[in-house]
């Protein structure tokens, strides 16, 4: 694809292999709101952010100036 000076184009592809992960692991206390007569000052434990599901995304961008 050929285009004019200042733009770009990229495809980015995530989790090419669909796979079900912690992209991220966390340690921290925290307490929900049923746990509150059990653990009064929170609990400690693992909070893990998953990975991006499959997706494909294309990004068009425009350098001004210069």
């Amino acid at each position: 694809m050929c285009l004019p000076s200042g733009w770009s184009a990229a495809l980015g592809i995530y989790n090419l292999l669909n796979t079900h992960a912690a992209a991220a692991e966390f340690w921290y206390v925290d307490r929900l709101h049923s746990e509150i007569g059990s653990y009064p000052d929170g609990r400690a434990d693992i909070h893990q952010h998953p990975l991006e599901p499959l997706m494909a995304r294309f990004t068009i961008s425009r350098q001004f100036g210069l």
